[in-house]
């Protein structure tokens, strides 16, 4: 029987056939303390609580990450401070690239549901798809409108 020491410094039983020597509420003390140092708990009197961890940082959302997720509205595209200092040209590229972006997740998200296994025994499956077939159209008007808004220059 041996322990190796971990990144996180606590003493872990490495496997071996004599594990089973080993009490429960050991190795369940183990466990438990790698699985909360890990996940950013911490033990107050008893109390477990979620703490912020230090070493992440708050996620930030950056204009192009916001439109490669299918963001397209100028109006939402306008709250990061970098929109301001574009041209209307390359404003419109954005707004084109997140619309095409926006499609092609509703075109995926289309396909897995109608893919989906037994999908003529499962109705409800069909208000999905006429949910997204709905979300396509208003895309396809939102298409529409923002050429003709970008192409007024």
């Amino acid at each position: 029987m041996y322990f190796s020491r971990t990144s996180l410094d606590v003493m872990v039983l490495d496997y071996t056939n004599e594990a089973e020597y080993f009490p429960i509420t050991f190795l369940h003390y183990v466990i438990t303390s790698l699985y909360n140092h890990g996940m950013g708990y911490e033990s107050e009197g008893g109390k477990e609580t979620l703490s912020p961890s230090k070493s992440a940082s708050p996620p930030t959302m950056t204009l192009q990450k916001a439109v490669d997720m299918g963001e397209y509205d100028p109006e939402y595209l306008a709250t990061f401070p970098e929109w301001h200092t574009l041209s209307q040209h390359v404003q419109f590229q954005f707004v084109k690239q997140g619309l095409d972006n926006r499609n092609n997740q509703l075109v995926t998200s289309w396909a897995e549901t109608v893919n989906m296994l037994d999908f003529s025994k499962k109705p409800h499956l069909a208000e999905a798809l006429k949910n997204i077939e709905n979300q396509m159209k208003k895309l396809d008007r939102d298409r529409e409108r923002l050429y003709l808004e970008f192409s007024k220059g």
